[in-house]
């Protein structure tokens, strides 16, 4: 029988955001959303507490996903290959990323 070896837990390192961070974060990111939601429904209102879809740069998730949490209570996810085919206007580097909104998230 094989001996097992204990490994020390060495968790990953997640950058703190500050609130005001988190706040600017989030407004941009609502930007791009408030982007792709116009050109799908011109005509639509988007509130804050919607459902979100944007475009983002790949390297940004973690800090957008952050605001994303801090504001709606629901995490970013990355929608960029749904069922094994990659989204039309999904371009090098950047990902397509959904959050449920804080209606869903929160319930209010």
């Amino acid at each position: 029988m094989t001996e097992l070896t204990e490994v020390p837990f060495k968790p990953s390192k997640i950058k703190e955001y500050s609130q005001e961070e988190l706040q600017e974060n989030f407004s941009t990111f609502l930007a791009v959303a408030r982007q792709v939601h116009y050109k799908a429904r011109p005509d639509e209102e988007l509130h804050w507490k919607d459902r979100l879809v944007a475009l983002i740069p790949k390297a940004d998730f973690q800090m957008y996903d952050r605001a994303v949490v801090y504001f709606t209570g629901g995490p970013l996810e990355d929608i960029s290959v749904m069922d094994g085919v990659e989204g039309s206007f999904v371009k090098d580097g950047m990902i397509l990323v959904k959050t449920d909104g804080y209606w869903e998230c929160i319930g209010a």
